[in-house]
């Protein structure tokens, strides 16, 4: 099961989107932890997966207006805000992998 919810505000010169992930978990390959195994929506059969996980990310950033009608825009990403190490699916394969650390990024970006 993966939820990702995020909201985007925008007001004139300015942005920020926070977003988060929310994960129940890998299966462990373990199914001898098992004793009872549920089929219902909700039952998410702890015993026989990895820990669940929050993921934060965040972005940020503001234009600043020019002479001339240049601009100047600096920004902030953030991804794996609060540094959560947990397993995840590999993309391209059925091995798990490591989530990516936390990542931060500036940009700026100059229009003239």
């Amino acid at each position: 099961l993966s939820i990702v919810a995020g909201v985007n505000y925008q007001p004139q010169d300015w942005f920020i989107n926070p977003e988060a992930t929310y994960g129940s978990g890998l299966s462990n390959g373990h199914p001898e932890d098992v004793s009872i195994y549920k089929t219902g929506l909700f039952d998410f059969n702890q015993a026989a997966h990895t820990t669940p996980y929050w993921i934060f990310n965040l972005s940020a950033g503001h234009t600043f207006h020019l002479e001339g009608g240049s601009s100047f825009e600096p920004s902030i990403y953030i991804t794996n805000l609060l540094d959560h190490i947990h397993l995840i699916k590999g993309a391209y394969t059925t091995g798990a992998s490591w989530e990516e650390p936390r990542n931060v990024v500036f940009k700026v970006a100059v229009r003239i």
